[in-house]
């Protein structure tokens, strides 16, 4: 009896079924004794429970492969949790696939298989010859996903090596039922600026917003781990950045701090205004079936470019698509209205909808990440139309339900499509992301009236380095970038002229310019080759993109008729600056979000006027009258 119980207890260290080996020498024919059915029961347990559970201190009286999985918990005192969705599929003890009589087949959709259920997955194995055999698990064909998003992970008496017929000490084991056994976790995502992503703690730290100046750079970090045992057929990081962030194409990927090779380990590809980096097959192979997390982690930067807004964040959003099955699914892609509505589009690589599944856009501003407006999409509707938007924001539509990915498209302001991929996959990991923003401050140029007065001209000064602000030169290459030169040429020729309308005009078409080509600012260290501003026909200008901190305007040319300041206006940068001042941006509107920046007339005769004649003769006289009072003294000292 010890020798039996011995070889059950080994028997159950790998299947948790006790069979006596029959000679396997001819097939199975009526009259001989079978196995007729095997009954699979997915049991899921956490890491602990797996690692606790010993076969040896299983018994026979315990189990003895005929236990219905009440009885097997009652008899372990373990609470045994079963799940569905778990693909299994006959092999030869060589891993060639089967069919139900026996035959070997090409191909796993037609071995003997199926997905189990909540009460287990029943095969009928009465055809099968005697023999040994494997039940595989097939992560491919499987659907399981758990409630937050996990896939199965550490497993126990997978494969289930199974001898048929099966025998116990009682004698044919005519219904087996076994017990293959999984744990399941899901990855952990975490971006932040570079050092300080966590993913073993995302919620450590809530995801700041910085600010910055147009033409710095912004480094991010994206660190992901990845769970030991994970077998995945996908890992992508799919990033989407507002248009106010360019992208710099410099990407570094490491694995538990040592780099990974692009092309070979990962490959990365532009999408739309951002990147999609997705592991390779060999770079699966370097994070799956491992025994213990593995930490990947992805830098890069981008530059805040002169599309941003005052005081609007930047969004840089990032999901991590992964699971046991080839992905589709994308990052959702920001962009605006148009005519203030934006269009979401649903279609299926399948052709048609899916019986009963509900499918719900919700509209964000992409920018803050703040909820706008959801819509169930109702029977027979493919697609829904959201109204009253703002067209100078950006938004993005998010639609992700387990089991489906979801591949977003943009077709020009106004249109967003959603396709949805059959992939049984979880849904993707979107972890919060960190904003950046800019700042600005708004003048109005005005004598000691109030009355608003047009053609100052500034540039703008750093306190801290005292350099001035430039945009930044490169290359002519592009239309913009030659569009900006042009602009540039013509507003030196009109600031030489003292034509204000002309000069106005010149610098309002650089500007545009200069915001069309996404010119980057730089600082320099000659005021001729600073920015220039000019003051409108009221008295209107204003400096943007720039971070916190200590400026100064220094006026290269008063409005006609005013003396150029003497020295620098002194101006601080920082959250709400752009809405302070003493004096109304627009006159009229009773408020108080510009500093006025004086000028006083000029109280001294200009050249060539009126009073210049007037002195000349003063001077004339005065001059005449001093020669004649030297002769006279002149005289007296010669006699």
């Amino acid at each position: 009896m010890k020798k039996t119980s011995k070889l059950l207890s080994l028997l159950l260290a790998f299947v948790m079924v006790f069979a006596f080996v029959a000679p396997v020498t001819k097939a199975a024919s009526p009259t001989e004794p079978k196995t007729n059915k095997v009954v699979l029961h997915k049991l899921l347990m956490s890491e602990s429970e797996l690692s606790d559970w010993d076969p040896e201190s299983i018994t026979e009286e315990k189990y003895d492969g005929t236990q219905t999985i009440q009885e097997l918990a009652n008899n372990t005192g373990k609470d045994l949790k079963e799940i569905a969705g778990v693909y299994f599929a006959f092999q030869t003890e060589a891993g060639k696939w089967i069919d139900a009589e026996g035959k070997e087949v090409d191909s796993v959709d037609k071995a003997l298989g199926g997905l189990t259920t909540a009460t287990g997955l029943t095969l009928d194995t009465s055809k099968l010859p005697e023999g040994k055999y494997q039940i595989v698990e097939v992560t491919e064909k499987s659907t399981y996903v758990g409630e937050n998003g996990e896939t199965l992970t550490g497993q126990k008496a997978v494969p289930v090596m199974i001898t048929l017929p099966m025998y116990n000490s009682d004698g044919l084991v005519e219904v087996a039922q076994v017990y293959p056994k999984n744990t399941e976790q899901k990855p952990q995502v975490d971006k932040d600026f570079k050092g300080l992503a966590n993913a073993e703690n995302p919620d450590a730290t809530v995801s700041e917003t910085r600010n910055y100046t147009i033409g710095e750079s912004v480094p991010y970090e994206i660190q992901t781990i990845i769970p030991k045992d994970a077998k995945y057929a996908t890992a992508r990081w799919s990033d989407q950045m507002t248009e106010g962030l360019t992208f710099n194409n410099d990407v570094k990927v490491t694995l538990n701090g040592k780099d990974l090779t692009v092309k070979t380990d990962y490959t990365v590809t532009k999408s739309g205004n951002g990147f999609k980096l997705e592991l390779t097959a060999e770079g699966l192979k370097k994070v799956n079936g491992q025994e213990t997390a593995q930490t990947i982690q992805i830098n890069y930067t981008a530059t805040l470019n002169s599309a941003t807004m005052v005081e609007v964040p930047e969004s840089n959003d990032v999901i991590f698509n992964y699971g046991n099955n080839p992905d589709h699914g994308n990052a959702p892609i920001p962009t605006k209205p148009s005519n203030g509505e934006i269009t979401a589009t649903k279609t299926w690589a399948e052709g048609e909808a899916p019986e009963g599944v509900k499918v719900e856009f919700v509209l964000y501003n992409a920018q803050t990440g703040k909820e706008v407006a959801r819509y169930t999409l109702q029977d027979g509707e493919t697609s829904h139309k959201f109204t009253g938007l703002d067209n100078d924001t950006e938004y993005k539509v998010v639609e992700t339900f387990n089991g489906y990915s979801a591949e977003y498209s943009t077709e020009g302001n106004g249109q967003i499509g959603v396709k949805n991929w059959k992939d049984n996959n979880p849904k993707p990991v979107n972890p919060e992301e960190p904003k950046v923003e800019t700042f600005g401050k708004k003048f109005v140029k005005a004598n000691d009236s109030n009355e608003r007065l047009q053609g100052a001209q500034f540039v703008v000064q750093n306190k801290e380095d005292n350099k001035f602000l430039a945009p930044k030169t490169s290359e002519q290459t592009t239309q913009e970038q030659q569009a900006l030169a042009t602009a540039k040429t013509n507003l030196d020729e009109a600031v030489k002229g003292t034509d204000l309308a002309v000069i106005a005009n010149a610098q309002e078409e650089y500007n545009k310019a200069f915001i069309a080509a996404k010119t980057s600012y730089v600082w320099v260290d000659t005021k001729e080759e600073a920015l220039i501003i000019t003051s409108n026909a009221q008295g209107q200008f204003e400096v943007t993109g720039l971070k916190e901190g200590e400026y100064q305007l220094v006026e290269i040319k008063a409005p006609e008729g005013y003396a150029k300041l003497q020295g620098p206006v002194a101006f601080s940068i920082a959250k709400g600056s752009y809405a302070q001042g003493d004096m109304a941006y627009v006159d009229g509107s009773g408020k108080t979000d510009a500093q006025k920046v004086i000028n006083k007339k000029v109280t001294i005769p200009q050249t060539g006027g009126v009073g210049t004649l007037v002195f000349t003769i003063i001077g004339l006289v005065v001059m005449t009258g001093a020669g004649v009072v030297l002769v006279k003294n002149n005289k007296k000292e010669t006699l």
